[in-house]
């Protein structure tokens, strides 16, 4: 099933957005309503139900306030594991789909200072720096996919850390900030033959 949002939301917006279920059975049934879950990291948690328009779709909407609690704080970008859930008439669920979605912070409430990095800088800032032995405790417990990054064992963190500059390379190439060619440097070490068998 194709999602309406994205990878990224944005905290103080008001989120909206229809469904319409594959199954045009489904679709049509008496009593069946989708349900959106979403957790985060600390309390982070919206419930959304749906309602059913005229034209038999399934529409969503979050207020400006339920979505401004789920990054109140105008920091980092949180990360929050979602899962998209069929009731039918008798209250019997099925999981329809799942994933993540970042929630970014609301630049216009903003009292303090902003880190303009993206989501997937500030990650593999975080990761470098636990890797590298000079983390903070915000970077130490900075969680992606709900893991805190602190706890990972070196092969995850190479691991994840090289997912993640690869992720930022292509961010990096669609905002125009590199060609994603690298320079080419050709060096020789030792004496070369310059031909007919003498060598330099």
């Amino acid at each position: 099933m194709r999602q309406p949002f994205g990878q990224t939301l944005i905290a103080g917006d008001v989120w909206s957005w229809t469904l319409r279920l594959e199954d045009r059975n489904l679709q049509t049934s008496a009593g069946v309503t989708l349900k959106y879950f979403l957790r985060g990291p600390g309390s982070q948690a919206l419930d959304l139900d749906s309602t059913l328009t005229a034209d038999q779709a399934f529409s969503f909407t979050a207020t400006s306030e339920q979505t401004l609690a789920l990054n109140p704080s105008g920091g980092l970008p949180v990360e929050l594991s979602w899962q998209l859930c069929l009731f039918d008439a008798s209250n019997n669920r099925t999981e329809l789909a799942r994933g993540t979605v970042t929630i970014l912070p609301d630049l216009a409430g903003a009292t303090g200072g902003i880190d303009a990095r993206s989501w997937v800088k500030q990650a593999l800032d975080a990761v470098q720096a636990v890797i590298q032995g000079r983390a903070s405790r915000v970077e130490k417990e900075y969680q992606i996919a709900g893991r805190h990054v602190g706890l990972l064992s070196p092969a995850e963190l190479l691991e994840l850390e090289g997912d993640l500059q690869a992720k930022y390379d292509r961010e990096l190439i669609a905002n125009g900030q590199s060609s994603g060619r690298g320079t080419q440097i050709q060096a020789a070490f030792g004496p070369r033959q310059t031909g007919a068998g003498v060598w330099k």
